[in-house]
Protein backbone atom coordinates (compact mmCIF):
# COMPACT_ATOMS: atom_id res chain seq x y z
CA UNK A 1 0.00 0.00 0.00
CA UNK A 2 1.48 3.11 -0.77
CA UNK A 3 2.17 5.92 1.68
CA UNK A 4 0.13 8.72 2.20
CA UNK A 5 2.64 11.77 1.63
CA UNK A 6 2.89 14.60 3.78
CA UNK A 7 0.94 18.08 2.65
CA UNK A 8 3.42 20.62 0.92
CA UNK A 9 4.68 22.47 3.02
CA UNK A 10 6.33 19.54 5.13
CA UNK A 11 7.94 18.20 1.66
CA UNK A 12 9.11 21.64 0.86
CA UNK A 13 10.95 21.57 4.72
CA UNK A 14 13.03 18.18 4.06
CA UNK A 15 14.14 19.21 0.56
CA UNK A 16 15.02 22.68 1.10
CA UNK A 17 16.43 21.47 4.51
CA UNK A 18 18.31 18.58 1.99
CA UNK A 19 19.30 21.29 -0.24
CA UNK A 20 20.99 23.59 2.47
CA UNK A 21 22.99 20.84 3.12
CA UNK A 22 22.00 21.14 6.85
CA UNK A 23 19.62 17.83 7.28
CA UNK A 24 19.34 15.86 10.32
CA UNK A 25 19.79 12.17 10.21
CA UNK A 26 16.03 11.61 11.10
CA UNK A 27 14.81 14.49 8.22
CA UNK A 28 17.46 12.60 5.61
CA UNK A 29 15.70 9.15 6.99
CA UNK A 30 11.99 10.61 6.22
CA UNK A 31 12.82 11.69 2.82
CA UNK A 32 14.09 8.96 1.83
CA UNK A 33 11.63 6.94 3.12
CA UNK A 34 8.87 8.97 1.21
CA UNK A 35 11.07 9.01 -2.06
CA UNK A 36 10.86 4.86 -2.01
CA UNK A 37 7.09 4.81 -1.55
CA UNK A 38 5.50 7.81 -2.91
CA UNK A 39 5.17 8.84 -6.46
CA UNK A 40 3.32 12.20 -5.27
CA UNK A 41 6.53 12.83 -3.56
CA UNK A 42 8.48 11.99 -6.53
CA UNK A 43 6.62 14.92 -8.57
CA UNK A 44 6.95 17.42 -5.98
CA UNK A 45 10.25 16.98 -5.71
CA UNK A 46 11.53 16.84 -9.23
CA UNK A 47 9.24 20.54 -9.20
CA UNK A 48 11.19 21.40 -7.29
CA UNK A 49 14.80 20.71 -8.15
CA UNK A 50 13.59 21.84 -11.71
CA UNK A 51 12.59 25.36 -10.40
CA UNK A 52 15.09 25.66 -8.22
CA UNK A 53 18.19 23.68 -10.12
CA UNK A 54 17.67 23.07 -13.47
CA UNK A 55 16.90 26.51 -15.11
CA UNK A 56 19.56 27.89 -13.12
CA UNK A 57 22.34 25.90 -15.18
CA UNK A 58 22.73 24.39 -18.55
CA UNK A 59 20.54 21.21 -18.59
CA UNK A 60 23.18 18.71 -19.83
CA UNK A 61 23.02 14.74 -20.51
CA UNK A 62 24.76 14.50 -17.18
CA UNK A 63 21.90 16.69 -14.71
CA UNK A 64 19.12 15.00 -16.58
CA UNK A 65 21.14 11.77 -16.12
CA UNK A 66 21.66 12.46 -12.16
CA UNK A 67 17.34 13.54 -12.21
CA UNK A 68 16.51 10.06 -13.77
CA UNK A 69 18.19 8.10 -10.87
CA UNK A 70 17.11 10.23 -8.23
CA UNK A 71 13.93 8.93 -9.53
CA UNK A 72 14.65 6.00 -9.78
CA UNK A 73 16.96 4.56 -6.81
CA UNK A 74 15.91 3.24 -3.70
CA UNK A 75 16.53 5.14 -0.56
CA UNK A 76 19.41 2.44 0.74
CA UNK A 77 22.35 5.27 1.29
CA UNK A 78 22.65 7.18 3.74
CA UNK A 79 21.64 10.29 1.53
CA UNK A 80 18.39 10.91 0.06
CA UNK A 81 17.35 8.83 -3.07
CA UNK A 82 21.02 7.38 -3.80
CA UNK A 83 22.24 11.77 -4.11
CA UNK A 84 25.20 12.23 -2.18
CA UNK A 85 25.00 15.27 0.27
CA UNK A 86 24.58 18.43 -1.19
CA UNK A 87 28.40 20.29 -2.23
CA UNK A 88 28.49 24.08 -1.35
CA UNK A 89 27.39 25.11 -4.41
CA UNK A 90 23.02 24.90 -3.72
CA UNK A 91 20.54 22.87 -5.96
CA UNK A 92 23.81 21.11 -8.59
CA UNK A 93 22.77 17.51 -9.22
CA UNK A 94 25.43 14.54 -7.99
CA UNK A 95 26.41 11.68 -9.52
CA UNK A 96 24.50 8.54 -8.68
CA UNK A 97 25.60 5.49 -6.53
CA UNK A 98 27.39 3.10 -9.08
CA UNK A 99 25.21 0.07 -7.85
CA UNK A 100 21.46 1.74 -8.29
CA UNK A 101 18.87 -0.91 -7.42
CA UNK A 102 16.62 -2.33 -10.73
CA UNK A 103 13.39 -0.09 -9.87
CA UNK A 104 9.86 -2.17 -9.30
CA UNK A 105 7.39 -1.87 -12.67
CA UNK A 106 5.44 0.55 -11.26
CA UNK A 107 8.33 2.29 -10.29
CA UNK A 108 10.27 2.54 -13.22
CA UNK A 109 7.12 3.71 -15.02
CA UNK A 110 7.15 6.57 -12.83
CA UNK A 111 10.74 7.14 -13.60
CA UNK A 112 10.42 7.52 -17.25
CA UNK A 113 7.18 9.21 -17.20
CA UNK A 114 8.61 11.70 -14.61
CA UNK A 115 11.78 12.26 -16.47
CA UNK A 116 9.82 12.52 -19.76
CA UNK A 117 7.99 15.11 -18.40
CA UNK A 118 10.71 17.16 -17.02
CA UNK A 119 12.48 17.27 -20.46
CA UNK A 120 9.69 18.26 -22.34
CA UNK A 121 9.40 20.84 -19.54
CA UNK A 122 12.62 21.53 -19.53
CA UNK A 123 13.13 21.98 -23.26
CA UNK A 124 9.78 24.35 -23.32
CA UNK A 125 11.27 26.62 -20.58
CA UNK A 126 15.09 26.56 -22.09
CA UNK A 127 13.76 26.99 -25.64
CA UNK A 128 12.13 30.29 -24.36
CA UNK A 129 15.44 31.48 -22.30
CA UNK A 130 15.83 34.80 -24.27
CA UNK A 131 12.38 35.59 -22.59
CA UNK A 132 12.49 36.83 -19.84
CA UNK A 133 8.95 36.02 -19.04
CA UNK A 134 10.17 32.47 -18.07
CA UNK A 135 13.41 33.55 -16.92
CA UNK A 136 14.74 32.05 -13.14
CA UNK A 137 15.38 34.99 -10.28
CA UNK A 138 18.47 34.20 -10.31
CA UNK A 139 19.41 34.34 -14.41
CA UNK A 140 17.92 37.90 -13.92
CA UNK A 141 20.46 38.75 -11.36
CA UNK A 142 23.16 37.71 -14.00
CA UNK A 143 21.96 39.17 -16.40
CA UNK A 144 21.84 42.51 -14.36
CA UNK A 145 25.49 41.71 -13.52
CA UNK A 146 26.61 41.51 -16.42
CA UNK A 147 25.38 44.73 -17.71
CA UNK A 148 27.04 46.60 -14.83
CA UNK A 149 30.21 45.15 -15.53
CA UNK A 150 30.50 47.26 -18.68
CA UNK A 151 32.54 50.38 -18.44
CA UNK A 152 29.19 52.80 -17.72
CA UNK A 153 28.30 54.36 -14.20
CA UNK A 154 25.56 54.34 -12.89
CA UNK A 155 24.09 56.98 -10.30
CA UNK A 156 21.87 56.41 -7.51
CA UNK A 157 19.71 58.51 -5.12
CA UNK A 158 19.81 57.03 -1.24
CA UNK A 159 17.42 57.34 1.15
CA UNK A 160 18.09 55.97 4.48
CA UNK A 161 16.01 54.79 7.38
CA UNK A 162 17.56 53.68 10.85
CA UNK A 163 15.88 52.95 13.82
CA UNK A 164 18.74 54.41 15.77
CA UNK A 165 20.93 57.61 15.20
CA UNK A 166 24.09 59.42 17.12
CA UNK A 167 26.04 62.21 16.71
CA UNK A 168 29.00 60.33 15.01
CA UNK A 169 27.41 58.61 12.90
CA UNK A 170 24.70 61.10 11.44
CA UNK A 171 24.05 61.47 8.26
CA UNK A 172 22.67 64.14 5.75
CA UNK A 173 19.37 63.89 3.54
CA UNK A 174 20.94 64.18 0.55
CA UNK A 175 22.75 61.50 -0.67
CA UNK A 176 24.03 59.87 -4.64
CA UNK A 177 25.99 56.56 -4.66
CA UNK A 178 27.83 56.60 -8.19
CA UNK A 179 28.94 52.55 -8.85
CA UNK A 180 31.22 51.71 -11.27
CA UNK A 181 31.68 47.32 -11.33
CA UNK A 182 33.17 46.93 -6.99
CA UNK A 183 34.13 50.82 -7.21
CA UNK A 184 31.72 53.24 -5.98
CA UNK A 185 31.87 56.84 -4.44
CA UNK A 186 29.32 58.60 -1.99
CA UNK A 187 28.51 62.29 -2.81
CA UNK A 188 26.48 63.93 0.42
CA UNK A 189 25.72 67.63 0.81
CA UNK A 190 25.65 68.76 4.49
CA UNK A 191 24.19 72.36 4.01
CA UNK A 192 26.71 74.23 2.39
CA UNK A 193 29.43 71.70 2.15
CA UNK A 194 29.77 68.99 -0.18
CA UNK A 195 31.27 65.57 1.37
CA UNK A 196 32.75 63.18 -0.82
CA UNK A 197 33.67 59.71 -0.35
CA UNK A 198 34.92 56.14 -1.13
CA UNK A 199 37.11 52.75 -0.17
CA UNK A 200 39.50 51.43 -1.94
CA UNK A 201 39.36 47.87 -2.99
CA UNK A 202 41.65 47.07 0.08
CA UNK A 203 38.87 48.46 2.20
CA UNK A 204 40.61 51.68 3.16
CA UNK A 205 38.48 55.34 3.13
CA UNK A 206 39.33 58.29 1.01
CA UNK A 207 37.15 61.74 2.13
CA UNK A 208 37.41 64.91 0.25
CA UNK A 209 36.86 67.78 2.37
CA UNK A 210 35.98 70.75 0.05
CA UNK A 211 38.21 71.24 -3.09
CA UNK A 212 41.77 71.34 -2.02
CA UNK A 213 42.22 68.28 0.67
CA UNK A 214 41.45 64.86 1.53
CA UNK A 215 41.99 62.13 4.04
CA UNK A 216 43.31 58.69 3.37
CA UNK A 217 42.25 55.98 6.21
CA UNK A 218 43.96 52.97 5.89
CA UNK A 219 42.19 49.44 6.42
CA UNK A 220 43.34 49.03 9.78
CA UNK A 221 42.95 52.69 11.40
CA UNK A 222 39.03 52.98 10.07
CA UNK A 223 36.65 53.11 13.78
CA UNK A 224 33.89 51.58 14.10
CA UNK A 225 31.35 54.43 13.46
CA UNK A 226 32.60 55.04 9.97
CA UNK A 227 32.89 51.29 9.34
CA UNK A 228 29.17 51.20 9.83
CA UNK A 229 28.59 54.03 7.36
CA UNK A 230 30.72 52.54 5.25
CA UNK A 231 29.34 49.76 5.17
CA UNK A 232 25.91 51.01 5.08
CA UNK A 233 26.17 53.25 2.13
CA UNK A 234 28.67 50.97 0.30
CA UNK A 235 27.22 49.66 -3.22
CA UNK A 236 29.88 46.89 -4.67
CA UNK A 237 27.35 45.67 -7.11
CA UNK A 238 29.12 43.04 -8.85
CA UNK A 239 30.03 41.27 -5.15
CA UNK A 240 26.77 42.05 -3.74
CA UNK A 241 24.51 40.89 -6.27
CA UNK A 242 27.00 37.67 -6.42
CA UNK A 243 26.28 36.88 -2.84
CA UNK A 244 22.82 37.42 -3.45
CA UNK A 245 23.02 34.38 -6.27
CA UNK A 246 24.86 32.15 -4.00
CA UNK A 247 23.54 32.51 -0.50
CA UNK A 248 19.90 33.60 -0.56
CA UNK A 249 16.90 32.35 -1.68
CA UNK A 250 15.28 34.37 -4.64
CA UNK A 251 11.53 34.81 -6.10
CA UNK A 252 9.74 36.74 -8.36
CA UNK A 253 7.15 39.18 -7.53
CA UNK A 254 4.26 41.44 -8.39
CA UNK A 255 5.79 42.69 -11.73
CA UNK A 256 4.93 45.11 -14.24
CA UNK A 257 5.52 45.41 -17.81
CA UNK A 258 8.87 47.36 -17.63
CA UNK A 259 10.54 45.99 -14.86
CA UNK A 260 11.25 42.51 -12.90
CA UNK A 261 10.64 42.35 -8.91
CA UNK A 262 12.71 39.92 -7.19
CA UNK A 263 12.73 39.63 -3.84
CA UNK A 264 15.72 38.16 -1.55
CA UNK A 265 16.13 36.38 1.69
CA UNK A 266 19.39 34.81 3.47
CA UNK A 267 19.15 30.83 3.78
CA UNK A 268 19.98 29.77 6.51
CA UNK A 269 23.40 29.01 6.29
CA UNK A 270 23.78 32.73 6.04
CA UNK A 271 21.37 33.98 8.54
CA UNK A 272 22.96 36.02 11.64
CA UNK A 273 24.37 38.02 8.86
CA UNK A 274 23.59 41.68 8.39
CA UNK A 275 20.86 41.11 5.34
CA UNK A 276 17.33 40.54 6.79
CA UNK A 277 15.90 40.88 2.91
CA UNK A 278 15.89 43.00 -0.05
CA UNK A 279 14.23 43.38 -3.01
CA UNK A 280 15.89 44.13 -6.54
CA UNK A 281 13.88 46.28 -9.26
CA UNK A 282 15.19 45.78 -13.00
CA UNK A 283 14.18 47.21 -16.12
CA UNK A 284 13.04 44.29 -18.66
CA UNK A 285 14.78 46.17 -21.78
CA UNK A 286 18.31 47.23 -20.50
CA UNK A 287 18.59 44.86 -17.69
CA UNK A 288 20.21 47.68 -15.56
CA UNK A 289 18.88 48.01 -11.89
CA UNK A 290 16.48 50.89 -11.84
CA UNK A 291 15.87 50.00 -7.04
CA UNK A 292 17.32 48.13 -4.87
CA UNK A 293 15.90 48.55 -1.35
CA UNK A 294 18.34 46.96 0.89
CA UNK A 295 17.02 45.98 4.94
CA UNK A 296 19.61 44.85 7.27
CA UNK A 297 20.11 44.62 10.96
CA UNK A 298 23.81 44.81 13.07
CA UNK A 299 23.40 44.02 16.68
CA UNK A 300 25.46 47.47 17.50
CA UNK A 301 23.17 49.90 15.38
CA UNK A 302 20.00 47.82 14.96
CA UNK A 303 17.72 47.58 11.78
CA UNK A 304 17.91 50.51 8.94
CA UNK A 305 16.70 50.42 5.25
CA UNK A 306 19.01 51.61 2.31
CA UNK A 307 16.72 52.34 -0.85
CA UNK A 308 18.82 53.40 -4.33
CA UNK A 309 17.70 54.41 -7.20
CA UNK A 310 19.12 55.51 -10.49
CA UNK A 311 18.69 58.70 -11.52
CA UNK A 312 21.36 58.67 -14.31
CA UNK A 313 23.62 56.55 -16.33
CA UNK A 314 27.34 57.84 -18.70
CA UNK A 315 30.42 57.01 -19.37
CA UNK A 316 32.69 56.28 -16.45
CA UNK A 317 35.30 58.66 -15.39
CA UNK A 318 37.72 56.33 -13.97
CA UNK A 319 39.52 58.98 -11.62
CA UNK A 320 36.34 59.90 -9.84
CA UNK A 321 37.17 56.48 -7.96
CA UNK A 322 40.37 58.06 -6.60
CA UNK A 323 40.87 61.37 -4.08
CA UNK A 324 41.97 63.16 -6.67
CA UNK A 325 39.30 62.63 -8.94
CA UNK A 326 37.13 65.17 -7.13
CA UNK A 327 40.23 67.71 -6.00
CA UNK A 328 41.73 70.74 -7.50
CA UNK A 329 45.77 71.40 -7.72
CA UNK A 330 47.41 71.85 -5.78
CA UNK A 331 45.80 69.77 -3.20
CA UNK A 332 47.19 67.94 0.13
CA UNK A 333 46.23 64.35 1.20
CA UNK A 334 46.60 63.79 4.55
CA UNK A 335 47.77 60.13 5.72
CA UNK A 336 48.57 58.18 8.66
CA UNK A 337 52.46 59.29 7.88
CA UNK A 338 51.59 62.89 7.74
CA UNK A 339 51.08 65.17 11.35
CA UNK A 340 49.07 62.62 13.27
CA UNK A 341 46.20 65.02 14.80
CA UNK A 342 45.34 66.63 11.16
CA UNK A 343 43.18 64.59 9.96
CA UNK A 344 40.96 63.96 13.49
CA UNK A 345 41.30 67.82 13.59
CA UNK A 346 39.63 67.91 10.00
CA UNK A 347 37.21 65.36 11.08
CA UNK A 348 36.18 67.68 14.50
CA UNK A 349 35.26 70.67 12.36
CA UNK A 350 33.69 68.93 9.40
CA UNK A 351 31.41 67.03 11.49
CA UNK A 352 31.50 67.21 15.21
CA UNK A 353 34.21 66.27 17.89
CA UNK A 354 32.96 62.39 18.42
CA UNK A 355 34.08 62.23 14.82
CA UNK A 356 37.62 61.91 15.85
CA UNK A 357 36.73 58.07 16.85
CA UNK A 358 36.47 57.58 12.88
CA UNK A 359 40.01 56.86 13.20
CA UNK A 360 41.42 54.24 15.66
CA UNK A 361 44.32 55.04 17.98
CA UNK A 362 46.01 53.08 20.24
CA UNK A 363 43.62 53.61 23.04
CA UNK A 364 40.44 52.75 21.05
CA UNK A 365 41.88 50.63 18.48
CA UNK A 366 39.88 47.82 19.87
CA UNK A 367 36.70 49.62 19.69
Amino acid sequence: MTATPPGPDPLKQLVMEWLDGEPTPQQVAELQRLLSTSPDCLEQVVDHLLLDSLLQQELGAEAVASLVDLLAEPATSSHPAGLSSPAPRRGTLMSPHSNPAIPSPWRRGVVWLSAAAVLLTAAFLLGRQASTAVASPATLIQEAARTHSVAIERVYQVEAARSTRSPETETPRDVRVTTLGDQFFVEMNRGQRRLVWGRSLNDGVWICLGPSQAILIEPGEVGAPLEYLANLYSLQLESLLDTFVRKCQLSRADETDTTHVINVLPRRAWRGGWLRSAQIEIDRETKVIRRLTIDRDTPTHGPSTLTFTLLDSRPAEESRYQPAGHLTPPFQLQTRDSQPDTRRELLRTWFSPLSERWIKTPANSGK
